[in-house]
């Protein structure tokens, strides 16, 4: 029903701005952004 696609949209959300945080995690490099998954979008980081 409509309650499942909500829930499958925000659960897809949810993977898109907690992922990659979890999966860049290990390397020790922190950017200054406020969502450290960003780093390999934005080329213009403080950090790299």
């Amino acid at each position: 029903m409509r309650l499942r696609t909500l829930l499958a949209l925000f659960g897809a959300a949810l993977l898109v701005v907690v992922g990659p945080p979890l999966l860049s995690t290990g390397d020790g490099s922190d950017t200054g952004t406020q969502i450290p998954g960003l780093r390999f979008m934005v080329p213009n980081t403080p950090g790299g």
